[in-house]
């Protein structure tokens, strides 16, 4: 197993040897590291077999179907399913080629559709036509296309960076155009900014080839929308200070062997989701569908380790990743429409609730009851209030005064605040990430709570750690680095926290930085 297989994940970053520098930067390898550096590694080191659907594949053969459109220009409505199956046998002759034969078959082997039977070429096809359906040649410009080149190929040294990259078209008008097959992202969006870099470095490379760069546009072929780029020079500047700086960065790391992790909305499609321990995990059927298809803990050609700082030590002596516990988190429910506020009481159901909580008339429910409360106790515990410090369970006897009583009825209203639709299942998250976060810490002094991880927790080892004072610090950390986000952050907000509480544990025991 050599070097570059070892992946151990320690102190915010992902350590492994053997990566090697690239000879040139492409945009899309800058674009990943900077969004982070592990996903960038995580590209070279696995690769991820591709299923149904494939935005890659799906999107080459797009791109090889508006390249043979651009040879016949005053077609302005092509025969997209046509050209998108003469497009599949383009890219297969160009990867046959000695210096692409890295890239394989352009279509995946072995790739099922949902009904369980084998995607031909034709599916595949159809797929790329279906994003170009409707998508007329002048759209692009805005009058019929005069081409000059399509796919022109650059190799050159920009801003103190080999930079490699292909354009999609450059017309005679001096217009140069990068074909864009997925959503449209809003003008703000991180990934448009991406996209206008891109075309920025692409006509400074043209330039230094001497050829003009009038006009650069985003064609986003499904929406039928062309997105113009700022060209100016304050707009290139900002653009060349990126590049190299991203470039320099990468050295900087490859030499070193260390990589950084930068969790954002984009996890679920790194390679190195499933085992990164500072990954988000973003709901959704396409991030679940990404997800899946990461690197596996169990894969053999793999020795995947965690540091000190990513390991929970357990009773048994195993370990776990931390937060390993939110690995599968209960479905989030879709948000409904707002609609006025019902009575609660004012059905058979409410009026029996009412009668067993105590209320005899609930047309008093908003005032005073003209009953006498009653008591109201779990069929198996009875209620007592003794001294706050005294533990909230013990021998049948729940004590409303203990520490983890009134903690478990603070986050109970935290969850509700987060989501009044499923307070229950976001008790149960901050539960888990910050019993996690305390025990990857403190390990074995934080205890178990058999049935936390299947949202059942076990009454009694749950309100003893919730009696401890570290489960109620562990909460207001929680609190403070949840301040401002929502349920979905729970997990990266438990990641926080243990982060946080790391520092106090290095301090205490004298470590170093």
């Amino acid at each position: 197993m050599t070097d570059m297989r070892k992946l151990v994940f320690d102190e915010g970053a992902l350590l492994t040897g053997n990566v090697r520098m690239p000879a040139h930067a492409s945009y899309s390898a800058l674009n990943t590291f900077s969004t982070c550096p592990g996903m960038w590694v995580g590209g070279k080191v696995y690769k991820e077999p591709r299923r149904y659907g494939d935005p890659l594949t799906i999107g080459s053969i797009a791109h090889a179907a508006l390249e043979l459109a651009m040879r016949r220009p005053d077609e302005l409505e092509p025969d997209w399913p046509a050209l998108c199956r003469e497009g599949i046998e383009l890219e297969r002759e160009r990867n046959r080629l000695p210096e692409n034969q890295w890239k394989g078959d352009l279509l995946p082997q072995d790739v099922v559709a949902p009904d369980g039977h084998a995607v031909t070429a034709d599916e595949w096809a159809d797929m790329a036509a279906g994003r170009l359906h409707g998508f007329r040649l002048d759209l692009a410009l805005n009058r019929p296309p005069t081409p000059a080149a399509c796919e022109q190929r650059l190799e050159m040294e920009v801003w103190g960076v080999p930079m490699v990259g292909s354009v999609d078209y450059r017309d005679r008008s001096g217009q140069i155009v990068d074909w864009k097959t997925g959503h449209l992202p809003a003008p703000s969006d991180d990934k448009a900014v991406g996209h206008a870099d891109q075309l920025r470095i692409y006509a400074r490379m043209l330039e230094t080839a001497g050829i003009h760069v009038a006009d650069a546009r985003d064609v986003y072929v499904e929406h039928n929308v062309a997105r113009p780029v700022d060209l100016s020079d304050e707009q290139m500047e900002l653009t060349g200070m990126w590049t190299s700086d991203t470039w320099a960065r990468m050295r900087g790391s490859v030499t070193a062997g260390r990589y950084g992790l930068n969790p954002s909305y984009l996890c679920s499609w790194c390679p190195l989701s499933k085992v990164c321990p500072k990954a988000m995990r973003i709901r959704g059927a396409k991030a679940k569908a990404a997800y899946e298809i990461g690197l596996d803990w169990s894969n053999p050609d793999f020795d995947i380790q965690l540091g000190d700082a990513y390991r929970v030590h357990t009773k048994t002596g195993g370990n776990m990743s931390v937060l390993s516990l939110l690995d599968d988190p209960p479905q989030q429910p879709q948000p409904k429409a707002h609609m006025p506020a019902a009575d609660p009481w004012n059905s058979e159901e409410g009026r029996k609730a009412a009668e067993r909580w105590g209320f005899s008339d609930t047309t008093q429910l908003g005032g005073q009851s003209q009953s006498e409360p009653q008591t109201v106790e779990p069929p198996d515990l009875r209620l007592v209030a003794h001294k706050p410090y005294e533990p909230s369970l013990s021998e049948g006897h729940l004590n409303t005064a203990g520490y983890g009583f009134g903690q478990l009825q603070s986050m109970a209203a935290y969850a509700w605040g987060l989501d009044r639709d499923d307070p229950y299942g976001t008790l149960m998250l901050l539960l888990k990430g910050e019993w996690a976060a305390a025990r990857n810490v403190w390990g074995a002094i934080v205890p178990d709570i058999p049935g936390l991880k299947d949202d059942q927790p076990d009454r009694q080892a749950l309100l003893d750690w919730l009696d401890a004072p570290l489960a109620r610090d562990a909460d207001r950390i929680m609190r403070a680095v949840m301040d401002g986000r929502t349920k979905a952050d729970i997990g990266q907000a438990a990641r926080d926290v243990a982060e946080i509480m790391t520092v106090t544990r290095r301090i205490v025991a004298g470590e170093n930085k």
